[in-house]
């Protein structure tokens, strides 16, 4: 898979085309997994406002 993962890179490098998983899907995916670990974390539901990108108070 870091064959695949590299090449897609590099053609895209090569001719300015966006590559399959660009830095914003990346973001929004991290995100996810992060928030349910500070939810975890603080044994608590959490509110997320996606256009602010910050975690709600109480």
């Amino acid at each position: 898979m870091t064959f695949a993962h590299v090449s897609n890179f590099l053609d895209c490098v090569r001719t300015r085309q966006r590559p399959n998983a660009d830095v914003l899907i990346g973001h929004r995916s991290a995100q996810a997994s992060h928030l349910g670990n500070i939810a975890y974390m603080e044994k608590r539901r959490i509110d997320f406002d996606p256009r602010r990108e910050e975690i709600l108070p109480f």
